[in-house]
Parts: structure tokens; sequence; C-alpha cells
């Protein structure tokens, strides 16, 4: 009796019930990034930035169809164009600091290399 009951006695194993959200995580996770990306973009207050840079900032001057760095080339420009420098410099000051302010640095940089160089 006992070889028969053996037979046909198998314990039943009970194995633990598989969460169903295992098959839900691969899914869930980009949608978590893609959803904190969009609110990092939309609650992070931008600040608008010119495209262009403003004329007249120190060392650059636009004048006409360009943009001068230095006395020598508004010279140049000046008189293709049948002016004079010295006639444009008295009328226009501000325009004369925005370019020489350049050349004197320039001029400092240039021969601060020379100096190093000569050691």
């Amino acid at each position: 009796m006992s070889t028969a009951r053996a037979a046909w006695y198998t314990p039943v194993v009970v194995e633990p019930k598989r969460s169903q959200w295992r098959l839900f995580w691969p899914l869930l996770i980009p949608v978590v990034v893609l959803v904190g990306f969009a609110a990092y973009v939309y609650l992070t207050p931008q600040k608008p930035h010119p495209l262009v840079p403003p004329p007249g900032r120190v060392g650059a001057l636009v004048w006409g169809d360009g943009i001068f760095a230095s006395t020598p080339e508004m010279q140049a420009w000046l008189r293709l164009h049948g002016g004079r420098y010295p006639a444009w410099a008295t009328r226009h000051p501000r325009g004369v600091s925005l370019i020489s302010k350049r050349d004197k640095a320039h001029r400092h940089v240039a021969a601060s290399a020379r100096k190093r160089a000569a050691r």
C-alpha cells in the first residue's frame, strides 16, 4: 500500500506569484525620464540670449557694412568710401574710443609677448 500511495501522491509545490509589474518596469522607466525632462525644461527659468552681440562693444565698432577692430581698418574703409579718418574722428569720438581701446590693449599684449620671448 505504501508503494501505491507514493505513486499517485506528488507534493504540490506552490511557486511564489510573480508580480505583473515586472513586465511594466522596462516601459515605465523611459516614460518617467521623459516626464522628468519635460518638467525640467518647463519649470527652469530661461534668460533670452541675443542672437547678435550689441553693436559698439569695446574693441569692435559696427559701422556701415563692416565691423572694425582697429584704427587702420577704419582708416582704410573710410579711404575706400571717400572719407578721411581725422574728420570722422572729430565727429564720432565714441567710435574712436571703441577701436582705440582695442588698439591699446593689443599693443600691451604684444609688448608683453615680446618681453617673454626675449627672456
